[in-house]
């Protein structure tokens, strides 16, 4: 009796929600998974399984960008490391079957000869261990989630006799006053997280209705900061730690007339009127200023405003700059558009 493959996309979202998922998965449904995964990311592809050479898969991709392009894909469900000799098996096979390169995808590690080899083949021979398994169930998941806010847009602008046409009967249709606050969840977090590797729930109940911004906790509302800018067209997007961050929640990059330029955000979860101080503003300015990875512009982002001082302080000031509430609706309409 064959072994259960289970969904291959509720597999990789329990991997993205939880890296410990990685470890339970078995042979079947790795293989499901990453098929699943690689799937995701071509524009046409063809799979080839229950292959005679030593080799689970032989992936085939089609696209505009990078042509025809045959991979070698070995998937490997173990506890303990994989050893060079596994590499070499793997070479082989690309060579074998003619394919331009292999991918070795394991839920546990490689060895460090193994790695070593696996470098001297370059870029003939991919490694992907636990770890990178899991980035790549976290990048899959924040496409499919970016997916579901653009189609909720699209839906959201049809006519009433248009929704009554839709043939899916799985789709669930969610007012904004019907929307629920656990739309938001806290996932764990890495120390340091590019906002590529965020599930943008915040990001997408925000766009749905803007009045969440109020109901965000200051995390969420780095969070969206981050995920928002990241749409907004900046530029290696970096969400900070939850402490200790020495004033820079969001970190982010952006060229203005061919000139990249380095941003620090921090981030001011405040009610309608505890407006910002002009204290933060100078303290801003002087993580700007003197940090040891000196950024170009420092930028307050609140969801309150800010006193007369503080103003004057960002009009004055090359190196600061201010968002309050009704700026960052302004950011939420552009990013509809863009979403669109």
């Amino acid at each position: 009796m064959p072994r259960d493959k289970g969904d291959p996309r509720e597999l990789i979202r329990r991997m993205a929600e939880d890296y410990r998922q990685v470890a339970a998965l078995s042979g079947v449904q790795l293989e499901s998974a990453v098929a699943e995964i690689l799937g995701a990311n071509a524009k046409s592809l063809d799979i080839a399984r229950d292959l005679p050479r030593q080799v689970d898969l032989v992936v085939s991709i089609r696209n505009q960008l990078q042509g025809f392009e045959r991979i070698a894909v070995e998937v490997k469900a173990m506890q303990t490391a994989i050893d060079a000799a596994a590499v070499q098996q793997l070479h082989e096979a690309v060579r074998s079957l003619q394919a331009n390169r292999g991918i070795f995808v394991t839920t546990s590690r490689f060895t460090e000869r193994a790695r070593e080899l696996a470098e001297s083949l370059r870029p003939s021979v991919q490694l992907v261990d636990a770890s990178g398994l899991s980035e790549w169930a976290s990048i899959y998941q924040s496409q499919q989630e970016a997916f579901a806010a653009a189609l909720a847009f699209r839906i959201s602008d049809l006519s009433l006799h248009e929704i009554a046409r839709l043939q899916d009967r799985e789709i669930e249709l969610v007012t904004a006053e019907g929307a629920s606050s656990d739309l938001i969840v806290q996932p764990a977090r890495e120390p340091l997280i590019r906002v590529d590797r965020l599930p943008l729930r915040v990001l997408r109940a925000v766009l749905l209705d803007p009045r969440h911004l109020r109901r965000l906790t200051p995390r969420q509302f780095e969070e969206f900061t981050a995920e928002i800018l990241d749409t907004l067209g900046f530029e290696d997007v970096l969400l900070t730690p939850r402490s200790g961050d020495g004033g820079r929640d969001v970190i982010a990059s952006r060229r203005v007339d061919g000139i990249p330029l380095t941003f620090y955000f921090e981030c001011k979860k405040y009610a309608e009127d505890n407006k910002v101080q002009l204290e933060s503003l100078r303290a801003l300015l002087g993580v700007v200023a003197h940090h040891s990875t000196e950024a170009n512009i420092g930028v307050l982002v609140t969801t309150s405003t800010f006193t007369a001082g503080a103003r004057q302080l960002i009009i004055s000031e090359s190196r600061l700059d201010g968002k309050d509430y009704d700026d960052i609706l302004g950011w939420v309409s552009r990013a509809k558009s863009r979403i669109r």
